[in-house]
């Protein structure tokens, strides 16, 4: 009797784990999966509290260095210095200085193509995820180097798409994807940065051998509204 009682007990304890088990498997619904990656970056400070981000980029197929500034969710300004300055105001896009004309001479401020301003809100989707400020619209589950991942799709106000693969044990986004500009992006380097946990790197399928660095990131900087403005003297382009 006792060894009977012993059997029984233990088979309720394998349906009770079992039970847990499958309680626990259950797949993240996008608002957890969302939260979570918010603390992993945000920390005490949360992420709502992250307004700014001010950096540099140098590309290797490009000349000198393209400094990016971004305030969240949708003003962004692009320099090169001495050669461009684009902006977006949340609505349009302009080249606040346009790129020299071919002959090098000085070309004028001038209007992007309203079909093109959407562009601009998924260069911001790069370097801020997307889903803080937007509705995730779909989850799945991939893997990024052989590591589970939740897999999150946004569709932004302008029309662009941007899914993000978040790190299942880390909650760090490590690739973040651009269907229309069919771009695939890694990233990492992630250190403290101004409080926040923030990459500071990226590369594309090339391999980390030919990754990006972000120079001189700062987080929170303040940045004056007129940088990201557009003159209502500018027309769009005939």
């Amino acid at each position: 009797m006792k060894r009977h009682y012993w059997t029984t007990s233990m088979v309720v304890v394998a349906v009770v784990t079992h039970s847990a088990c499958e309680r626990t498997a259950e797949p993240m619904t996008a608002e957890q999966i969302v939260a979570s990656c918010a603390e992993a970056m945000g920390g005490e400070h949360g992420i709502e509290s992250l307004r700014t981000l001010s950096f540099a980029n140098r590309m290797a197929t490009r000349p000198g260095s393209m400094l990016w500034e971004i305030d969240r969710p949708n003003l962004i300004r692009k320099e090169q210095p001495e050669r461009l300055i684009l902006a977006f105001d949340g609505h349009r896009a302009a080249f606040l200085q346009s790129p020299p004309n071919d002959d090098g001479t000085p070309a004028p401020p001038r209007m992007i193509v309203e079909e093109d301003w959407h562009h601009f809100e998924m260069d911001i989707a790069l370097y801020v995820p997307a889903f803080f400020d937007y509705p995730v619209t779909s989850v799945d589950t991939t893997t990024v180097d052989g590591s589970p991942a939740h897999l999150l799709r946004v569709d932004l106000p302008m029309g662009g798409v941007a899914v993000y693969a978040v790190d299942a044990a880390s909650f760090l986004p490590t690739k973040v994807i651009l269907p229309d500009w069919d771009l695939e992006r890694f990233l990492g380097g992630y250190r403290n940065v101004d409080g926040f946990t923030y990459f500071t790197r990226y590369w594309t399928g090339a391999g980390e051998a030919d990754a990006v660095e972000m120079e001189n990131l700062e987080l929170n900087v303040a940045l004056d509204a007129s940088r990201f403005a557009i003159p209502e003297s500018l027309t769009e382009p005939q």
